[in-house]
């Protein structure tokens, strides 16, 4: 993981020092995808990849609407020996994004923060013959973070991104034919750091 972090934290530093200045984005789209590493801040839950797109729109030279979705499985530690399923989630957020221009340079460091839907998905597990079925509901995600835009030219950029996503879930364990099962709300909360790139039209 901190290997990952490295490379990320190093893809803005290698861009060539002749790269362009930030072009005007008021009214333009731009899209992207990124990778990142998605940490748990539940010590049940093993750190794991986020792959996701993105977009926004300029809506002025301080302030852009955006939208993101990705993938990320979260895996679990073992207990007594026996192997948990993985916890599948599937973010999607609507954006507010606060960018700080800087006349004749080709980075813009801006501020965001996300409200959206966190879809969860866990698989079935047989443990002595008897099947637990985990059933996590969409919970609402609070995304607050930052990151930096770095143009190599009028339409590429690469960037590099932290957040942290607030989020508390209902899970339902049914363990199928025995009567038991139980219910809790879960705290999901998690980091995502990472990096990316991204196309202005």
């Amino acid at each position: 993981m901190r290997k990952f972090l490295f490379v990320a934290a190093l893809l803005a530093l290698l861009v060539p020092a002749s790269a362009f200045a930030a072009p005007d984005r008021v009214g333009k789209w731009d899209v992207g995808f990124d990778l990142a590493g998605a940490i748990s801040t539940d010590s049940d839950l093993n750190s794991t990849v986020y792959v996701g797109a993105n977009g926004s729109y300029g809506v002025n030279n301080w302030f852009a609407m955006g939208w993101s979705f990705g993938w990320q499985s979260f895996g679990e530690d073992s207990v007594l020996g026996i192997s948990l399923p993985d916890v599948t989630s599937y973010p999607l957020f609507a954006d507010f994004i606060f960018r700080l221009n800087n006349p004749n340079q080709k980075y813009v460091p801006y501020g965001v923060v996300g409200i959206g839907a966190i879809f969860w998905d866990v698989d079935d597990v047989t443990i002595s013959g008897v099947t637990a079925q985990t059933d996590i509901d969409t919970s609402l995600g609070i995304k607050l973070g930052a990151g930096v835009d770095w143009f190599v030219n009028d339409n590429w950029m690469v960037n590099v991104d932290a957040h942290y996503v607030f989020t508390n879930a209902d899970t339902d364990i049914n363990l199928v034919g025995t009567g038991i099962r139980v219910s809790d709300t879960s705290d999901l909360d998690y980091w995502h750091i990472g990096a990316g790139v991204k196309y202005l039209f």
